[in-house]
């Protein structure tokens, strides 16, 4: 593609500036393309859509020294269920999806074992999280359309952040559309819970 010419073109002639100022121009031309904004993201140390994003370390953190929601005869909670979205001029969007889930049983482990990846999602984090602050990274199984975690344990937190790109659609021009968000759940407490726009 044109995109991909001229920034080899301008890497070969070691021009890096102007392969950053392309990728740039890309980037704000067609913000819903995934290929773009993450290879911008990559090149320049960013998180893709950093300003959507919280860190799920510090809400674990500040989870864990509030204890609102004692566990009784609960298979997990919901530390954070988050959605983030933005819309671009174009009609295109994006949505980050943020879960932090703390898995108080067996079962609930077992439910969480093997996760399936979406094909329209980019993982932005998945990882699960240890009562003493260290990290577990998932393995990947069945050619990569599962995720295979590792070393889970009662007390552990799963943490699932998902984007979703979405290109404009000429018959909603006018319009911009969002999925369904529940700020609560029957199937077990939520201890924060958001929506931003």
């Amino acid at each position: 593609d044109v995109l991909g010419e001229k920034s080899a073109l301008a890497v070969h002639r070691g021009q890096e500036e102007e392969f950053y100022a392309l990728l740039e121009g890309w980037a704000q031309r067609f913000p819903a393309r995934a290929d773009i904004q993450r290879a911008r993201a990559q090149l320049l140390d960013q998180k893709l859509f950093a300003d959507l994003r919280v860190d799920g370390m510090e809400r674990v953190k500040a989870y864990r020294e509030s204890q609102s929601i004692r566990a009784a005869d609960i298979d997990e909670i919901y530390i954070l269920r988050r959605q983030a979205w933005r819309w671009f001029k174009d009609g295109g969007g994006a949505r980050i999806y943020h879960e932090l889930t703390e898995l108080h049983t067996n079962d609930a482990i077992a439910a969480v074992g093997e996760i399936g990846i979406p094909n329209d999602v980019q993982v932005l984090q998945l990882r699960v999280i240890k009562p003493d602050g260290s990290v577990r990274y998932p393995e990947a199984v069945n050619d990569r359309t599962a995720l295979s975690m590792p070393d889970m344990e009662v007390g552990d937190v799963l943490e699932r952040e998902y984007l979703t790109l979405f290109e404009p659609v000429p018959e909603d021009a006018f319009m911009y559309r969002t999925e369904p968000f529940y700020f609560q759940s029957t199937g077990a407490p939520i201890y924060r819970s958001e929506l931003h726009i």
